[in-house]
């Protein structure tokens, strides 16, 4: 499973009751993310991230897993305008499987939309990958 910085779970799906959801951003819709490995060839990169939709009428800030822990969390600006979120060494351990994220995501005005880049690593008993993204979110 891939997690990622607006639902750090899924290459898919909804937004669970279980997720933390911060009120930057509140705007109704249908947003497709994409993300861009920017190396993907370099040894040791993870790989891609497919593109998927979120759907919802809670908004989109910063969204976690409930089991997930961060050395920093931060996010400024308030609706309308520009929300700039920055998510700091995030730890996520699931299934013999941690993920260590580091993203910073700027929504643009009126939360149309927005673009950031993310740090990814994954370590499993297989062994590890490090991958960084640009990251596309634009309301459908």
């Amino acid at each position: 499973m891939r997690w990622g910085l607006l639902l750090l779970a899924g290459c898919g799906g909804s937004i669970s009751s279980t997720e933390q959801e911060s009120p930057c951003i509140s705007q109704n819709g249908t947003y497709q993310v994409t993300y861009t490995n920017i190396a993907p060839e370099a040894a040791g990169a993870c790989g891609s991230i497919p593109p998927y939709v979120l759907n919802g009428s809670n908004g989109y800030g910063i969204i976690l897993p409930a089991n997930t822990t961060c050395a920093s969390q931060t996010e400024t600006g308030s609706p309308p305008a520009m929300c700039n979120f920055q998510l700091t060494d995030c730890v996520t351990t699931a299934k013999g499987v941690t993920i260590t994220v580091t993203e910073e995501f700027t929504w643009s005005p009126g939360g149309s939309g927005g673009t950031g880049m993310r740090t990814e690593t994954i370590v499993t008993a297989a062994g590890s990958c490090t991958s960084t993204y640009y990251v596309a979110i634009a309301k459908q």
